[in-house]
């Protein structure tokens, strides 16, 4: 740690390094997902897309990063949607409703 004039104290970003094991600094991030890889949907504003089939989904690693899904749609379509929940874009938001 690191003492200013002020008394204010600042932390090092970053590794700390000489203290035995290095302490990396590290952000955890939660991410609200909706949907999942082999789930059924339909698309609420598009019924002639027909029944949809969740085929791939992808995660950053980055915080803040985006989380997208693939879906194959019964009219031979592949269309991707953001799967995270907390975002106004995401795929509920976009119309997309699981299939029962």
């Amino acid at each position: 740690m690191l003492s200013t004039r002020a008394g204010l104290v600042v932390k090092p970003f970053g590794p700390v390094v000489g203290r035995g094991k290095e302490k990396e600094s590290c952000v955890y991030e939660t991410r609200r997902l909706y949907l999942a890889v082999g789930e059924r949907v339909i698309h609420m504003e598009h019924p002639e897309w027909g029944v949809g089939l969740v085929v791939e989904e992808a995660r950053s690693t980055v915080p803040g990063g985006m989380c997208m899904v693939r879906i194959e749609f019964a009219d031979g379509k592949k269309r991707v949607f953001n799967n995270d929940m907390e975002c106004l874009d995401s795929c509920w938001y976009a119309g997309i409703r699981r299939h029962p």
